[in-house]
Order: structure tokens, then C-alpha cells, then sequence
């Protein structure tokens, strides 16, 4: 277990102390107003998606550049990609790299506004990648993994593990991180394995980084789970139905769910550890850093001496933004 590191030795102040007034917030006895008018909304929205009929993850428009083999590797990975321009972003080809390095076939989705037509992609890594989909940007990375693999099930056939992540995660940032992290994925007895869990509304392991192992694979809760998925409209109504629920559908069938970076502290049951705790996860070997770490937390000192200089420079901004217009 990861012990709570002091703001002395990764981080500053200004998160130091984020993280002890959420502590103290936590503890008062009465519900803040904010916090009200935002459970307030969040019910409403939910009312209104449970009384909707969302499409089904698979009616949507959807290209393969490359439709994979007809059979696939023992390792595979669905990576989900949100393209504002008609090209890959250069992290993501980056963090593509990586996992390929690491012996997974990729298959990339990439959600995006613009055609197949008019998308760019270089022929090296189309030739690399396991299969490549231009999707219509609807129901975001839950209904984009769900539709493939709808898609390529029979291809998955020879699985032994699923990797499902997305473009929310930026790296490796240290060399060999990411094939120790995949290295303790082989080891793990678990049949369900996320990098961090999240306490918040209930317990679960983050939807960016998820493994489903042989077990889960073969299993009836996983498959009625993919059946299910819809496109929903917003990306809170997404964690809210899919991604706070999976692991507690999984659990209740009997597969074990378990985190490689699980933190102990007295504030877990409130932190999402990959945004609150970032630089302390970065002192544990953890490869990534989120997108919305580095978005907000730009001009940091605490970025620009954790996150290296090379991924600082090829990371871009989500729909297109610039550094400049995302730091005060």
C-alpha cells in the first residue's frame, strides 16, 4: 500500500494543501451547498437519461482503416482516442508505442467530428497497429470500446487478456515503467486489473487503464455488460451508469477486482488518487499522469519537474487548445 507522501518531497503547497481541505470538508457534519446543488443536478440527470431511449453503442457510424486479422493475439488492447483535428495526437502515438513495445496488439478507436475520408494517418503505423476505427464521436469511451469489440469478437477468440484505456493518460513517462507495470498485470492473480480504484460514490477501479484477465473474459457479467452499453450524452452519465458499476457487477459474479497502486490513507475514501495525488503516485513507479493534471497544472513547477520535457513537448491539448489558453 502507497503511504501519503509530505508536500516537502513531490508537490507543492498549493496541492499540499487542496488535499487537506477536502480532508477537513469531508468531515463536517452537514452537506455544503455547492455540494447539494451539484447531487441536485447530477439526480435530475439521471432521471432524465433512465426515462430516454440512448442509442445502443453499435448505432453509430463507424470506418476501419484496417480491420484486424481474423485472429488476434493472446495480449490485445481497445485504445480510445478523441481526435478535434483529423490526425492522432503525437502522445498518443506515443503511449500506442509503448504498449505495442510491450507486446499487445493495438486496436485503435478514434472518435472524432471529422470523415474517415479527410483523416490522416501515417502508413508505418497503420502497418504496426492490429486494426485501426474512425468512429462518430457519440456515447464517448465506454460505448467506443463496447462497439469494436461488438465488432471483433470472434478475433478475440485466442484473449487471454483485455486491455481496455484512452487518451485521458499521458505516457510512459520513465523508461521501463510501463513494462514493469504490464509485467505485474501477467503476475496478478486478479481477473480484473486497473492501475488506481476510486472509493467515490462506491468503490472501483478507474475505467483509464483496465485488464480483464481469462476469467472475466470467459464470464456472463462481462458479456451482459458489453451487450448493454449505450451512448450516453454526457460524460458524467457515462462514469455514473458504466464505469462506477462495472466493478460492482463484476464482484457480485465472483470475479476479483484489484488496483497495482492502491493507496492508504485517511482521506481515500474521498481522493481520486490520480488527480489529487498524482506526484505521490509518480514517486511509486505509477507511468502515467492524467491529461487533466497537466491541462490545469500546466505552468507548475511540480510538471515541469516530474513530467519530462519530451512528453511535456509533443503532449496537445484537449480540442485543440494551446497551453497558452488553458494557464492563468
Amino acid at each position: 500500500m502507497i503511504q501519503p507522501t509530505p508536500p516537502s518531497r513531490f508537490g507543492g503547497f498549493r496541492q499540499w494543501f487542496r488535499q487537506w481541505r477536502r480532508g477537513v470538508k469531508s468531515r463536517m457534519p452537514y452537506v455544503r451547498r455547492r455540494e447539494y446543488r451539484l447531487l441536485h443536478e447530477k439526480h435530475y440527470r439521471l432521471l432524465d437519461a433512465i426515462g430516454t431511449d440512448h442509442p445502443l453503442c453499435n448505432e453509430c457510424a463507424i470506418v476501419a482503416l484496417k480491420a484486424p486479422a481474423s485472429s488476434l493475439g493472446s495480449e490485445v488492447c481497445l485504445f480510445v482516442t478523441y481526435a478535434p483535428l483529423p490526425s492522432i495526437k503525437r502522445h498518443v502515438l506515443r503511449h500506442v508505442d509503448a504498449l505495442m513495445a510491450c507486446g499487445l496488439d493495438v486496436v485503435l478507436i478514434v472518435n472524432t467530428p471529422h470523415s474517415a475520408d479527410s483523416f490522416q494517418v501515417d502508413g508505418a503505423l497503420l502497418d504496426r497497429l492490429a486494426g485501426l476505427y474512425v468512429r462518430a464521436n457519440q456515447g464517448f469511451d465506454f460505448a467506443a470500446w463496447c462497439h469494436v469489440h461488438s465488432l471483433i469478437e470472434q478475433q478475440l477468440q485466442s484473449c487471454e487478456r483485455l486491455l481496455i484505456t484512452n487518451d485521458s493518460i499521458v505516457g510512459p513517462l520513465g523508461e521501463g515503467q510501463l513494462e514493469r507495470a504490464w509485467a505485474r498485470v501477467r503476475a496478478s492473480d486478479a481477473d480484473v486489473v486497473g492501475l488506481t480504484e476510486s472509493t467515490s460514490p462506491r468503490r472501483h477501479l478507474q475505467s483509464f487503464f483496465l485488464v480483464f484477465q481469462r476469467q472475466a473474459l470467459h464470464s456472463r457479467a462481462l458479456a451482459n455488460f458489453w451487450r448493454d452499453v449505450r451512448s450516453l450524452p454526457t460524460k458524467q452519465l457515462v462514469i455514473d451508469f458504466y464505469e462506477t458499476f462495472l466493478t460492482h457487477r463484476l464482484r457480485a459474479a465472483g470475479l476479483v477486482c484489484q488496483p497495482l497502486f492502491a493507496l492508504s490513507s485517511p482521506e481515500a475514501s474521498l481522493v481520486n488518487d490520480v488527480y489529487y495525488r498524482w506526484s505521490e503516485l509518480l514517486g511509486h513507479d505509477f507511468p502515467y499522469v492524467k491529461a487533466s493534471v497537466l491541462e490545469e497544472f500546466w505552468g507548475s513547477s511540480d510538471v515541469a519537474q516530474l513530467v519530462p520535457s519530451a512528453i511535456r513537448e509533443e503532449y496537445e491539448f484537449a480540442n485543440a487548445n494551446t497551453p497558452k489558453s488553458v494557464c492563468t
